[in-house]
């Protein structure tokens, strides 16, 4: 969508202040995603923004406008159980508590469903990588 539009992509992590130990394997991570965007010749920067104690939605707002962004999107994954119905509340907070508008998606890793393997792969959580 990003190609169609002609836009920019800003990809934000939040690095809690208790996680500064990993700092670097989140930097890394994102220099990975933007090579993937920029591979796929989409304009994409990267911002790791230190974090603690607000609402994680008000810090978002804050980055967006700071960025003059126009648009926030979030990844929400499938759970293969009942939870599957539900949005975490950190997700269900940033789409109804936002000043922009939220696109939530769901990647699958498949080309069946058009997006393509690594930019699918790009959107893997890197807080859930590092925590394993």
């Amino acid at each position: 969508m990003a190609k169609m539009l002609n836009a920019r992509i800003t990809v934000i992590s939040f690095l809690p202040d208790d996680r500064k130990s990993i700092e670097i394997k989140f930097i890394q991570r994102l220099d990975e995603i933007r090579n993937t965007f920029e591979k796929l010749d989409v304009s994409c920067g990267v911002r790791l923004i230190p974090f603690s104690g607000e609402n994680l939605y008000k810090r978002l707002n804050k980055a967006v406008a700071e960025l003059k962004g126009e648009l926030v999107m979030i990844m929400t994954q499938q759970e293969l159980n009942f939870t599957e119905f539900f949005i975490g509340s950190t997700a269900q907070e940033i789409i109804n508590k936002s000043s922009f508008p939220v696109m939530s998606i769901n990647p699958k890793s498949s080309e069946k469903t058009g997006i393509p393997d690594p930019l699918s792969n790009a959107f893997i959580n890197p807080i859930q990588i590092f925590d394993r």
